[in-house]
């Protein structure tokens, strides 16, 4: 009984977090965003600024290999993919990507940045 009033307590503690947290998740991805976009040219955010998840990023980058760009992400410590859940294990866009973007927009490789607390108790 005890485990499930320590799990209602931890719930509600999260529950009054929650906008903070979206805040600071919400102000990194656009920080991380406007950066790329400062940096570099012939990218293309995909899907809604606006309506998206708080700590989502997914950004097409033209002629660039998506596999090389992950290589070189990994080696500066940003951990990123280049496949959707939803097309897993294909190298083609998925139904989800082709559907909010623009025919002529549609870049071959891409990343999916998301962010996250990470906090582990050993």
């Amino acid at each position: 009984m005890q485990e499930l009033l320590d799990f209602g307590k931890a719930i509600e503690l999260a529950y009054r977090s929650i906008d903070d947290y979206n805040e600071k998740l919400l102000n990194l991805r656009e920080y991380y965003i406007s950066s790329i976009e400062k940096k570099i040219d012939d990218i293309y955010i995909n899907g809604s600024r606006k309506d998206r998840l708080p700590g989502n990023a997914n950004i097409s980058f033209k002629g660039v290999d998506g596999n090389t760009l992950l290589l070189k992400l990994d080696q500066y410590g940003i951990c990123t993919s280049t496949g959707s859940a939803c097309n897993s294990g294909s190298t083609e866009p998925s139904h989800v990507l082709l559907a909010i973007r623009n025919a002529n927009r549609i870049y071959k490789w891409f990343t999916k940045s998301n962010f996250w607390r990470r906090e582990y108790k050993r």
